[in-house]
């Protein structure tokens, strides 16, 4: 019904408004997304309605709630999903698992995330998945050279796409780093 999915791609957008303006408010949206899937079927952006739910009950302590709507989103991506949201709903996701997965293995689909981003345009997502996977790497030990590189290409990557925001993040993790190897 291309009245029920333009609903969907509204209440998609002012999500995301809503984590900027006012997060408090950001619940309702996503929950209105998972209600308007469970009553007139999933839709290509079901899955990011999900992981966003699942988001937030890891987020208020509920890890294995969570976690288990993030697998949903994910078999939803395989099925149902639209290329344009996989980036967004791979690293959210991806930020659950490790939590209940080793985040050695977790972290890595933040590479795959960050491909679907590129490949649907979503700059943005592709440079948080990015952000994640180099601090996933740090924390969960990777070799520091092996860490060093990764930032440098993404530091290069953020320069390139002017995102002083990503700079921003990645600058005092790529200090410790350097500090740490000497």
């Amino acid at each position: 019904d291309p009245n029920k999915l333009m609903t969907m791609k509204f209440l998609c957008t002012l999500s995301e408004c809503l984590y900027i303006i006012r997060p408090s408010d950001q619940p309702v949206a996503v929950m209105k997304m998972v209600q308007q899937s469970l009553m007139h079927g999933m839709s290509p952006l079901s899955p990011l309605a999900f992981v966003s739910y699942g988001s937030f009950l890891a987020a208020m302590g509920n890890i294995s709630e969570g976690y288990r709507f993030a697998r949903i989103a994910k078999a939803l991506l395989e099925t149902v999903g639209s290329r344009g949201v996989a980036g967004a709903v791979i690293c959210y996701s991806t930020q659950i698992m490790a939590y209940a997965e080793p985040v050695q293995s977790a972290i890595e689909f933040h590479v795959e995330g960050g491909k679907a981003a590129m490949k649907s345009g979503s700059m943005g997502y592709a440079m948080m998945n990015q952000v994640c996977y180099d601090t996933g790497s740090y924390w969960s030990g990777k070799k520091l050279g092996a860490v060093k590189s990764q930032l440098d290409r993404s530091m290069s990557l953020a320069k390139h796409n002017k995102n002083v925001v990503i700079l921003m993040q990645l600058m005092p993790l790529y200090g410790s780093v350097s500090r740490m190897i000497g």
